[in-house]
């Protein structure tokens, strides 16, 4: 047989072989979902990209290649600015990895480049069971998007030191306590009037770290998805109605830009300030809002400083405590030469072995539900428990566009801060962001 016969006869066996297994999956006759058929029935080497540090993963995948001799993990590490732009051009160039782990802000731009696990292998509440409720970001209409692996919930540090000279006990649990603690933090110069200590870096948004999060984690305490998963489809629903006549964003865009206004009695921050997290670290910010994983960079920062680790506040009374977290999932690539092998990694990587193994090597809370059900021993390590607690009511949503969305974001906070009405600047960025998720689905 002439050599391209031949290897035209191969091809089109490969795409059979292929187009036969898919068919199987979706008609269930190949149980790919709920529980794998075992790490022995499939081999060869698994490609994983994301963002998360090399040097933290190398030792686990040895690790699991060790205990899995018929699986190869090989990671690479990529920026988190170029991470989908380096995929989509392996992509188009016939590469990219087996697996990613899928940052929550880039499901909407990426799902069309996974693989959608089926509920009929992979049952709906087997994952709701498992998994914690951020989770859910990963469901899609017709099945699993990824698996739920790294969670970074947003939490509230505060200076011991600090407090303790004001005569407070404890942090604040609720925004209304916080809110009465503000006039015993906030330290002004006699001279001049400005402030020399803050109480907490609210208002602004240029040098409030994480204010984009922030704002997210109190609109979604307030019950406004911003853009959540909508089965048959997505959509900003920035407009979700108060008891009170204005809409959650509204409402909040108000709480949260009072802080900055020189003349509310809330008063803590400004925009000549430093940026919010060096201001904690120089001892001249009581209360930091910040991720779990930023302790380790707080502590070397300033060895001596000494603080603690509280949930982020809620809202006094409000049936329902919610924070925002950061997320990231193990996720299939549609275009893997091996999706039997990639997910049976996906699978192995967040069972409860090696997601305790995971939540051990970053020092933040594991995502599945058995292992957040027994809490840490404290020894020594309080902040853990308030991790273990904050990923349980962590939330999060499906950011079209990080980059579009923060400037969104920055619009409307800096609008009201201006004076422009603020029902106008909502509906803008209601307006926009509607457009950038239907870009996202639609491009």
């Amino acid at each position: 047989m002439p050599k391209n016969n031949l290897f035209q006869t191969i091809l089109i066996t490969v795409f059979i072989v292929g187009a036969v297994f898919a068919v199987m999956i979706f008609a269930g006759i190949i149980n790919i979902g709920g529980k794998p058929q075992g790490a022995a029935a499939v081999s060869g080497t698994v490609t994983i990209w994301g963002t998360l540090p090399k040097e933290k993963l190398v030792p686990l995948t040895q690790e699991f290649h060790t205990a899995y001799t018929n699986l190869s993990l090989v990671y690479e590490e990529h920026d988190s600015n170029t991470f989908e732009s380096d995929l989509i051009e392996a992509l188009a160039a016939g590469k990219g990895p087996d697996l990613v782990f899928l940052p929550d802000n880039a499901v909407l731009r990426l799902s069309d480049k996974l693989f959608h696990v089926p509920f009929t292998n992979y049952p709906e509440l087997n994952f709701r069971q498992t998994y914690v409720t951020e989770g859910d970001l990963f469901l899609a209409k017709d099945g699993v998007l990824g698996f739920p692996a790294v969670l970074d919930p947003l939490v509230m540090y505060y200076n011991t030191d600090v407090l303790d000279s004001a005569g407070i006990a404890n942090p604040p649990k609720n925004w209304t306590e916080l809110s009465t603690m503000i006039p015993s933090l906030v330290q002004k110069n006699t001279n001049t009037n400005t402030i020399a200590r803050s109480a907490i870096a609210l208002g602004e948004y240029v040098n409030v770290e994480n204010a984009k999060s922030i704002f997210a984690a109190l609109l979604l305490q307030s019950g406004d998805q911003i853009v959540g998963p909508v089965r048959d489809s997505y959509g900003s629903v920035l407009k979700n109605p108060t008891p009170l006549g204005d809409t959650v964003a509204e409402t909040i865009t108000s709480f949260y830009t009072q802080f900055a206004d020189p003349v509310n009695e809330l008063y803590s921050w400004h925009r000549a300030l430093p940026n919010s997290r060096d201001q904690f670290i120089r001892g001249k910010l009581a209360i930091y809002f910040g991720f779990g994983s930023e302790l380790d960079a707080i502590r070397a920062a300033n060895p001596n400083m000494r603080f603690d680790v509280a949930q982020f506040p809620q809202i006094k009374d409000y049936p329902t405590s919610v924070t925002f977290g950061r997320i990231n999932a193990l996720a299939v690539m549609k275009n893997s030469q091996n999706i039997p092998a990639a997910y049976t990694v996906a699978t192995l990587l967040t069972n409860s072995t090696y997601d305790m193994k995971l939540s051990s090597i970053f020092s933040l809370p594991p995502t599945r539900r058995d292992l957040l059900n027994t809490k840490p021993s404290e020894s020594g390590l309080s902040y853990l428990s308030t991790f273990y607690n904050s990923a349980l009511i962590a939330r999060g949503w499906l950011d079209p566009d990080s980059s579009k969305s923060e400037s969104i974001f920055k619009t409307l906070i800096e609008g009201a801060l201006s004076g422009q009405k603020i029902s106008l600047l909502v509906a803008q960025a209601d307006g926009q962001l509607n457009q950038l998720v239907a870009q996202a689905i639609y491009k």
